[in-house]
C-alpha cells in the first residue's frame, strides 16, 4: 500500500509507484538524470495511459489501455512530429485507423475502416514528398489473421501521375 521509491547507485530517483491492495496504479520513472521518463495512470477500473518521454522532454509516445489491452497507441519522431497512429474499437475486437508518418511529418500511409462488418479497410500510401503512392482496399481474413489487398489498386509515380492497376 502507499508509495513505492527505487533509487539509481547514484542516489537518484529511478521509479515511484503507488499501490493499492498489492495493484500498481500509478507510477512515474525517471532518467538518470532526474528527467521524467514515463508516466501511468490508471484512470478508472478499465482505462489507463502511460505517457513515454524523450530525454529533451518531448512525448515519445501515448498508449490507452483498456483492460490492459492497448486501445490507442500515439508514437511521436523527437522533433514532435507524429510518427504513428493506431486504434481500435471500444471491445479490442478490430483495427478503426492506422497512420505512419513520413520523419519529415508527412503522411506515409493509412488504413481506415470502411465497414466493420466485413472487415473491409481503405489504404492509401504516400511518397516522401506527400504524394500518393498506391490505394486500394484491404479485408482482414480470420483465415491467415492478416490483411490482404482486395479489388483494384491504383499504383502512382512520384510525380503523383498513374501508372498502373491491378485487382487483388
Amino acid at each position: 500500500r502507499g508509495w513505492v521509491k527505487d533509487f539509481y547507485n547514484t542516489g537518484a530517483i529511478l521509479h515511484e509507484g503507488f499501490y493499492v491492495d498489492g495493484q500498481l496504479q500509478t507510477y512515474r520513472n525517471y532518467f538518470a538524470t532526474g528527467q521524467l521518463e514515463r508516466v501511468f495512470k490508471t484512470t478508472d477500473d478499465i482505462k489507463s495511459v502511460m505517457t513515454v518521454y524523450y530525454l529533451g522532454g518531448k512525448i515519445k509516445s501515448r498508449v490507452t489501455y483498456s483492460k490492459k489491452f492497448v486501445r490507442k497507441w500515439e508514437d511521436f519522431f523527437e522533433n514532435g512530429a507524429p510518427e504513428f497512429y493506431e486504434e481500435y474499437n471500444k471491445k479490442i475486437d478490430f483495427l478503426i485507423e492506422q497512420r505512419y508518418y513520413h520523419n519529415n511529418g508527412k503522411l506515409k500511409s493509412s488504413l481506415i475502416l470502411e465497414n466493420k462488418k466485413k472487415l473491409l479497410y481503405n489504404k492509401e500510401n504516400y511518397y516522401e514528398n506527400g504524394k500518393l503512392k498506391a490505394k486500394g482496399q484491404i479485408i482482414y481474413s480470420m483465415d491467415i489473421l492478416d490483411y490482404q489487398k482486395k479489388g483494384e489498386w491504383v499504383f502512382f509515380d512520384k510525380n503523383g501521375k498513374e501508372k498502373e492497376r491491378k485487382t487483388f
